[in-house]
């Protein structure tokens, strides 16, 4: 016997997740009815109680030729009308499978969106043995903060005759979905699996008269041991591997459409609709999963099918430590509308991307992981360019008079680039289409061939240049693109910086940190030095315009910033106060650099554990001005990571 300390420790290894399942016969009929009391949604609603996950399922949805044509371009109305009562409480739907007229979705929570994995859906026909699909089974798989869970969907052949052909469908079922993963690899060999739906099962040795005596009198006991469901499960021909709540509501069929009260006439009332759930308590070494059953309903004031709806509300044990975003966004800046915006995020340096990745844009509040505004391909290439503190908070005054005096038209002049200004090796390059470069950092007007400065030339760490005046900040900072040189330092045996460049071919990936490089824009014989991670950030830290106006900002704001509530955000000249530095850049002496006020500056971390990507998204045409949030995606709907809300704004004119 393990003992109470033991006992202790396991039980704080683990934390309840609920889970609410609705199943619901439709009839064909759309959903006119609010949804509301069907999903445990009745006021007062108090938002800590309610639940984690829903599980709806849906059976005899109209699957006519028309409606199915309609749901290639609309939402299926059920499935809208779900979400349009569970948005307000910022459910996401997860995903939805259809076999004809069966439906299962899944919904949960925004927060736990990065906690499910393993998103799986698939589904078996019966009907017509086994070809048609009007009867048969929908299931969706997950794993939430490390459980496997498994819900499933059916409806079984109808009639109170045909109990084995019940029978027959659910083996059918048991033994033909398949998953990929490794440890549940079918319905019943997952943590905790659901079956629910219209299951047909009826009642036998029960005449109609005593049918109706046991309604009114709210005595079903008596019924219910002639329930066929009861008795294959005791016999253990089918559903023996599940459980059943105890059954305290009346008979879910069959009842006349849109009046209150049985229909007598042809099919004696029955528990067709039902939830059956199962569970492995001891799947896992140390510690017991369980399940507790809190209700299990039918809600008899819808009555727009001949069945009613059967709700049940669960709640699982899961593990207590959540599992961590696989994918970490940097926060993202404010995005301007018909321009190129850039994302960064990172990841451990162990984990592996796919080829398959993508990020969707979505508003901030979205209800579906398939309302995407866009997506672009995610990066496995890691990256050089990391983003930096280019902009400083200052007073709206201040801001305002050192903006006339650095932006000045009459300092604008036009520098030229000089030659053997390349790009090393194992660096990201610049795009070949320099138009496109020029769009991507907001340039004020398109790039021409003879604007290329010919005075920018690169500096290793060793070398001092002064730093230039205020006019000649301006010049620096109209250059339309920056290219930089490899240090001509050698590393240990022999070999060049290259070697040393993460990520670059001749290091085969290493990585070691590569040296810093010191672009400046030479002025005669003398320059100054401005540090840069790359190439990149240095001609993000020039978005200038022709007229020496700096344009918003599209790119992303640095990570490592700490901004200040009470001070406004105003844009500076790059060059107007040294860019922070890695916290292990040190001047040739071993000295921290420090700012001119002679204060050291904030130096952001460089971990050395992180890989670092990034991604462009393309002008975003048709978005309007809101805020927004950025999903990494592998698959259809295993969210890996999520970027933290962020503003899209029309650029000012």
């Amino acid at each position: 016997m393990p003992s109470d300390s033991a006992s202790a420790a396991a039980s704080k290894m683990l934390r309840d997740f609920r889970v609410y399942i609705m199943t619901w016969n439709v009839v064909c009929r759309g959903p006119i009815e609010d949804l509301r009391s069907a999903l445990g949604l009745e006021p007062p609603v108090i938002p800590e109680a309610l639940p984690d996950m829903y599980a709806i399922g849906f059976q005899e949805v109209s699957a006519r030729p028309q409606n199915l044509l309609s749901q290639a371009f609309f939402e299926e109305p059920w499935i809208q009308a779900i979400r349009n009562a569970l948005h307000k409480y910022s459910y996401v739907k997860v995903k939805h499978v259809r076999l004809q007229g069966l439906i299962l979705s899944i919904f949960t929570k925004r927060e736990h969106l990065i906690h499910l994995r393993g998103i799986q859906s698939t589904y078996t026909r019966t009907g017509l043995g086994g070809v048609w699909g009007n009867k048969g089974g929908v299931t969706i798989r997950l794993c939430a903060y490390g459980c496997s869970m498994c819900f499933v969907n059916s409806h079984l052949a109808a009639h109170e005759s045909e109990t084995f052909q019940r029978v027959s469908e659910y083996n059918i079922i048991i033994e033909k979905q398949r998953f990929v993963d490794a440890q549940a690899t079918n319905i019943l060999t997952h943590d905790y699996s659901f079956w629910f739906g219209d299951l047909n099962f009826r009642v036998d040795d029960c005449t109609m008269e005593e049918m109706k005596a046991c309604i009114e009198n709210g005595t079903f006991d008596q019924m219910l041991q002639k329930d066929q469901l009861n008795r294959v499960r005791s016999k253990g021909e089918a559903f023996h591997e599940f459980m059943e709540h105890e059954v305290t509501f009346p008979p879910t069929y069959k009842f006349q459409i849109d009046r209150m009260g049985y229909n007598f006439s042809h099919r004696k009332p029955a528990w067709t609709d039902r939830i059956l759930f199962r569970f492995t308590k001891n799947a896992y070494e140390n510690v017991a999963l369980d399940l507790k059953q809190h209700q299990y309903v039918s809600h008899d004031l819808y009555i727009q099918s001949d069945h009613k709806p059967v709700s049940g509300f669960f709640s699982l044990k899961v593990f207590a430590k959540p599992l961590q975003p696989i994918i970490h966004f940097l926060p993202v800046g404010t995005w301007i509308i018909n321009q190129d915006s850039f994302a960064w995020y990172y990841t451990s340096a162990d984990t592996e991307l796919k080829s398959w990745d993508w990020i969707g844009l979505y508003r901030e509040n979205f209800n579906s992981l398939e309302d995407h505004l866009g997506y672009v391909w995610a990066s496995t290439r890691p990256t050089d360019v990391y983003p930096t503190h280019l902009r400083y908070r200052r007073s709206r005054s201040r801001s305002s008079r050192g903006s006339q005096s650095r932006l000045s038209p009459v300092n604008a002049v036009t520098p030229t680039l000089g030659t053997g200004s390349r790009p090393r090796e194992g660096s990201l390059r610049s795009p070949p289409n320099l138009d496109a470069l020029s769009r991507s950092q907001s340039l004020g007007r398109p790039y021409k061939v003879d604007d290329t400065p010919d005075d920018l030339v690169a500096h290793s760490d060793d070398e001092h240049r002064r730093r230039p005046s205020v006019k000649e900040s301006v010049v620096m900072a109209s250059a339309t693109t920056l290219t930089t040189v490899a240090s001509t330092t050698k590393a240990p045996g022999g070999s060049t910086d290259q070697s040393r460049v993460k990520g670059s071919a001749a290091a085969g990936g290493s990585s070691k940190k590569r040296p810093d490089t010191m672009v400046t824009w030479q002025q005669g014989a003398q320059a100054s030095p401005l540090p840069c991670n790359s190439l990149d950030e240095a001609a993000e830290a020039t978005a200038v315009g022709s007229a020496g106006v700096r344009m918003p900002e599209v790119g992303n704001t640095s990570p490592f910033e700490n901004k200040s509530d009470q001070e406004e955000e105003v844009p500076e000249s790059p060059l107007a106060r040294p860019p922070p530095q890695c916290a292990t850049s040190e001047t040739p002496q071993g000295q921290p650099r420090e700012s001119p006020a002679g204060q050291a500056p904030k130096v952001p971390p460089c971990p050395p554990d992180k890989v670092f990507y990034r991604v462009l998204f393309g002008d975003q045409t048709l978005l309007v001005s809101g805020r927004y949030r950025l999903v990494y995606l592998r698959g259809q709907s295993d969210v890996l990571g999520m970027s933290e809300p962020f503003k899209i704004k029309a650029a000012v004119s």
